[in-house]
């Protein structure tokens, strides 16, 4: 089955790796934003990279370290390189989200492993094109985020806020509201 295919090629592999390897000083899997903004027919995808989210949060409270990214398309690569590539990469830029180049996630990679959070969603999103494609649909993801921006004190905090003090407050609202959401 295509849940099978999917939860073996991702999901157990990570799991063997997981089980062989347990002593690594850095763990980093890769998921996929389709984790986050699932798209038709991808339902055995999702929970295969959802299970890559719940293996490095159970790594995480084991005291083992674990990272999991979950990347936006990589233009010209795995999927992205096949003659489907086009048609979906034409439907993610009809949906706001674009695609990086190999070196722009390579620079994304090496940024994104010297941090701390235990999730992140890298991608390039054209915001105003992401809200106009998902109008009148309700993203539960994203409404938790926006709810979560919406506290009363939170302006006033990023207003006062520089640098990693800013970025340490999104981090928390977007922990937070990921550990809701998952």
């Amino acid at each position: 089955s295509d849940l099978d295919a999917s939860l073996q090629a991702k999901l157990r592999s990570a799991q063997l790796l997981d089980r062989l390897l347990p002593d690594l000083d850095c763990f980093v899997l890769f998921s996929t934003i389709s984790a986050l903004l699932p798209q038709p027919g991808l339902v055995a995808y999702v929970a295969a990279n959802m299970g890559l989210h719940a293996l490095a949060e159970n790594r995480r409270a084991l005291g083992r370290p674990a990272a999991c990214i979950a990347w936006g398309t990589w233009h010209g690569i795995g999927l992205m390189a096949g003659e489907s590539a086009s048609i979906v990469d034409d439907g993610m830029q009809r949906q706001g989200i674009g695609s990086f180049t190999s070196d722009q996630g390579a620079a994304l990679f090496a940024w994104a492993a010297g941090r701390a959070d235990p999730f992140l969603a890298v991608l390039p999103v054209d915001w105003a094109a992401f809200t106009k494609a998902r109008a009148g649909r309700a993203e539960p993801f994203l409404s938790q985020v926006k709810g979560a921006a919406d506290q009363d004190a939170l302006p006033a905090q990023l207003a006062e806020a520089k640098g990693p003090a800013r970025r340490a407050i999104f981090a928390q609202i977007i922990a937070e509201t990921l550990a809701h959401t998952l």
